[in-house]
């Protein structure tokens, strides 16, 4: 709610928490939040009360939007960074020449002969400061859902699972690390960032959804492979004790 206040130069509206003043979250609140919650799949057999947890899911849910968008972005720029074979002895971090320069200059060959895909790779510092400022992006939202998670767990319960919440955690500590080792060390010829990205788009439903089926799909192939095999073994067997 807005407070209203008299100034020398008029009105002026003050904003303020949408739950400011209030000891606990009313039950019209808690509906809402059982609602959202049921339109979205998920129980929960309590909701917290604290009127802390009404901004918190706001910003939340806010949050969760800006952070897939950037773990996508993260995702896409695996493919525009600069590979490590293409690195120069003396790096420039912001070299805008085409990649087929950059490439051929750091290799010693004439660009006329390197054949590239005519991908465009970005320069190192402008690919680094995409991946400093999404990551930021991502560190904010795994704060407030850790917020969040707290605010559930008072209650009894957790907004996500712990190995969720641990996941979160040690996939951005590791992409921190990283993009700082590679800030100070770029003739890297190893990164883990691929690794650490893909450990972050779990937590986006949709891939969520896909990695299990992927998992579901392998197990029954492993499945139908350990039947063949066995299949195979016991006839095997079964010929050598005819045969002999």
């Amino acid at each position: 709610m807005a407070k209203v206040v008299l100034t020398r130069t008029g009105t002026k509206v003050l904003k303020t928490s949408r739950t400011e003043g209030l000891l606990e979250l009313d039950r019209v609140r808690l509906a809402a939040l059982a609602l959202a919650e049921a339109l979205q799949s998920n129980h929960f057999d309590k909701f917290p009360t604290n009127p802390a947890t009404w901004d918190s899911y706001f910003a939340h849910h806010r949050l969760v939007t800006w952070s897939h968008a950037s773990v996508v972005g993260l995702l896409a720029l695996t493919i525009f960074e600069t590979p490590s074979w293409c690195r120069a002895s003396t790096v420039n971090f912001f070299d805008f020449r085409s990649s087929q320069e950059v490439c051929a200059d750091a290799l010693g060959l004439p660009s006329s002969e390197l054949i590239m895909s005519g991908v465009p790779l970005l320069p190192l510092g402008l690919s680094l400061t995409i991946e400093y400022i999404m990551l930021t992006i991502i560190l904010v939202r795994i704060q407030v859902s850790a917020q969040l998670h707290r605010l559930f767990r008072d209650v009894g319960g957790g907004y996500r699972t712990n190995g969720a919440m641990i996941l979160d955690y040690l996939m951005i500590l590791l992409g921190f690390c990283d993009a700082f080792y590679f800030s100070f060390f770029p003739k890297a010829k190893g990164r883990i960032a691929p690794f650490v990205r893909f450990g972050l788009a779990v937590s986006i439903p949709w891939i969520k959804r896909v990695v299990a089926s992927f998992a579901m799909v392998s197990r029954s192939v492993v499945t139908v492979g350990v039947c063949l095999l066995a299949t195979i073994f016991v006839f095997a067997w079964l010929m050598a004790m005819i045969l002999d």
